[in-house]
């Protein structure tokens, strides 16, 4: 999900002429991508009180 907004983001930003828009565009940018690495740590933190982290290949 968050791999697709990012792309579309991006695709948007290269498309803006204006340099106002291009700034606000990029601070909305950094807005996503530091949501999405929020989300992805809470993911992270889930998996690994769930007991998932051994599926990553550690021997606990």
């Amino acid at each position: 999900m968050w791999r697709k907004l990012k792309f579309k983001w991006s695709k948007f930003i290269t498309r803006r002429d204006k340099e106002k828009d291009q700034l606000l565009d990029e601070e909305l940018l950094k807005r996503i991508v530091r949501l999405s690495i929020e989300s992805r740590r809470r993911h992270r933190g889930e998996a690994n009180r769930m007991g998932l982290k051994v599926m990553k290949g550690g021997k606990d």
